[in-house]
C-alpha cells in the first residue's frame, strides 16, 4: 500500500477554512474517483495554519497511475481556485506503508427483539374442604 500526503500551509485561517470546504466537498472525491481508497484531512497543531491531506493507494503501479493520468489535472484544478498567491504552500511526500496496526471494528451486539408474551395461566387452586370447629368456653 502506498502513502501520499499533501501538506498544506495557510497565511490565514479564513483561506484555511475555504480550503477546507472545497476538499471536503469536491477534491477528496475526485482523488478517490481517481485510485486512491481513502483519504483523510488531519488539522496540525502549531503556527502558521497547516493541515496534511492522506491518501492511500493500494499499489505502486495504482499510485504511477493516478500521478500520469489523474494528478496533473486535479492539481491544476487546486491551482486556479487556490493559487500560490494568496497565500499558501504545498508540500507533497509519498512512501509504502510497511507497517499498519488498527483495533479490530467492533460491531455492536443488536439487541434482541422483546417479544409480547402471554402470562401464564394461573394455576387453579385446590378446593380444600375444612371444617368448622366451634370452640365454646
Amino acid at each position: 500500500m502506498i502513502a501520499y500526503s499533501v501538506t498544506c500551509t495557510f497565511q490565514n485561517e479564513s483561506l484555511a477554512r475555504e480550503w477546507l470546504e472545497w476538499i471536503e466537498s469536491e477534491h477528496l472525491a475526485d482523488v478517490i474517483a481517481a485510485g486512491a481508497i481513502d483519504a483523510e484531512v488531519v488539522i496540525l497543531d502549531g503556527n502558521p495554519m497547516r493541515c496534511e491531506t492522506r491518501y492511500h493507494f493500494p499499489s505502486r503501479e495504482e499510485f504511477n497511475i493516478y500521478e500520469r493520468e489523474h494528478a496533473p489535472r486535479l492539481r491544476n484544478e487546486g491551482l486556479k481556485k487556490f493559487p500560490l498567491t494568496r497565500g499558501m504552500s504545498y508540500v507533497r511526500s509519498m512512501g509504502e506503508v510497511v507497517v499498519e496496526r488498527s483495533k479490530p471494528k467492533v460491531r455492536p451486539t443488536p439487541k434482541p427483539k422483546l417479544k409480547a408474551k402471554a402470562l401464564p395461566k394461573p394455576k387453579a387452586r385446590a378446593k380444600v374442604r375444612t371444617k368448622k370447629r366451634v370452640v365454646v368456653r
